[in-house]
């Protein structure tokens, strides 16, 4: 366990994540005998997928199961109820987030919107572009296969894109009148503050900015003969 842990920290190192962040180990210990064929990735660790994996496993997720200190572990409840399971079926949890983000997710997100060769600052990647707001709109809902995608349109014509997979408003800063913010979990607030300083917004769902990590993951991992298992997480969020 501990030799892929290394690999892990090599391809994307745990120190470099943000400070409130919890990557690395969850549940479990590094000292466990690591089983080739039973490596699963996943998005999340809820007990759809815990329930899904083999005992004596590992399973590496993008967002953390654990984020804060925990002053109780209510076994009744999220977590409590997925660190129990992982505990009776000798599953180790690792999570890759905003370290990953910042080494891999972020690009891979741009390349699926359709962006290639972007700078990079922190967590943002940008590209100058010349285009309508509404065609960049329109062209990222098609290519997410978003039947509804929710917007802030400061301008009309768009100068420049900055990108940030999941929750990336603290960025809006960062960004000048006539840019476009594409981002997710944007609340009302943000589009105020963005409107008034005319940085465009398109708001992603924080799932379908972050659903490739398996994918990304996996293909990383192939690069060293590791072949895992992606199990898909179900979008807790839907349209009625």
């Amino acid at each position: 366990m501990l030799e892929l842990y290394n690999l892990l920290d090599k391809l994307s190192p745990f120190n470099t994540q943000a400070s409130w962040d919890n990557s690395g180990l969850n549940v479990g210990s590094l000292e466990s005998k690591l089983d080739s064929k039973k490596i699963y990735l996943a998005l999340e660790a809820d007990l759809k997928v815990a329930s899904k994996i083999q005992e004596d496993s590992l399973l590496i997720t993008h967002h953390p199961l654990i984020f804060s200190k925990l002053k109780c572990i209510d076994t009744s409840m999220h977590p409590g109820n997925v660190i129990k399971m992982l505990i009776q079926k000798n599953i180790t949890l690792i999570s890759m987030h905003t370290n990953f983000d910042l080494s891999h997710l972020n690009k891979a997100f741009a390349l699926k919107l359709g962006f290639k060769d972007c700078s990079e600052k922190d967590y943002v990647l940008s590209k100058e572009v010349d285009m309508d707001f509404d065609t960049l709109a329109l062209g990222l809902k098609e290519r997410l296969g978003l039947e509804v995608l929710q917007v802030c349109k400061a301008s009309t014509h768009i100068t420049k894109v900055n990108i940030t997979c999941g929750s990336g408003m603290s960025s809006l800063s960062a960004c000048k009148a006539n840019e476009c913010l594409i981002t997710g979990d944007i609340k009302y607030h943000d589009a105020v503050n963005a409107l008034a300083n005319k940085v465009s917004l398109i708001n992603v769902p924080h799932y379908f900015s972050e659903e490739i990590f398996g994918e990304v993951l996996d293909l990383e991992l192939r690069k060293f003969g590791i072949k895992a298992i992606i199990i898909s997480s179900q979008n807790p969020l839907s349209y009625i």
